[in-house]
């Protein structure tokens, strides 16, 4: 997959499991920073192993992508299989994350178009899920302008002990059968 070069000077990359480093040092920073709207803690991986921060960026059913300035990682999103699709035919969309100083200038749309034609050249996925907590609405638009469509609410208590739904949303991609035709 080529780099995507933004007008603004911010590259679009899959990041290599070697910048473990960087990926867990910004994925930190967003725990820390935004933890309202993640349904993970910093605290909870603050302790993760090297070898699991290298191993989640990328293999058959996963990538991570990066956005980088001058060499700097700004932005990261991320693709996984689903653990709940017992037949690991969905894709879910998690980990996004841009630094508010990158923000308001479209490059989400970059990430998600990356992690688009990642699915796609699997060819193992038949749809994708993406999720946000309630409250947090800029995520309900750009899944609702990616073409996914709502498809549970649910109650939960997140990690900062508040209460809210996570609301889920579904695009149906190419049948299994259709993929490579």
């Amino acid at each position: 997959m080529s780099s995507e070069a933004l007008a603004s000077g911010v590259v679009g990359r899959p990041l290599d499991p070697s910048e473990w480093p960087a990926f867990r040092d910004l994925r930190l920073d967003a725990l820390r920073t935004e933890r309202w709207a993640y349904a993970s803690t910093h605290d909870d991986e603050a302790s993760t192993p090297p070898a699991e921060w290298e191993a989640t960026i990328a293999g058959p059913d996963r990538q991570v992508f990066g956005l980088f300035d001058a060499g700097r990682l700004v932005g990261i999103a991320a693709v996984f299989a689903w653990r709940e699709d017992p037949l690991g035919e969905t894709a879910v969309f998690g980990m996004s994350f841009i630094r508010p100083e990158y923000r308001g200038r479209g490059l989400w749309k970059i990430l998600n178009e990356m992690r688009l034609t990642w699915v796609a050249a699997n060819g193992r996925f038949t749809s994708i899920v993406t999720g946000h907590r309630g409250r947090h609405h800029i995520s309900a638009i750009v899944a609702r302008g990616m073409g996914f469509s709502p498809i549970a609410r649910v109650p939960r208590t997140w990690p900062d002990g508040t209460i809210d739904d996570r609301i889920l949303y579904r695009l149906e991609i190419r049948s299994k059968s259709t993929v490579g035709a």
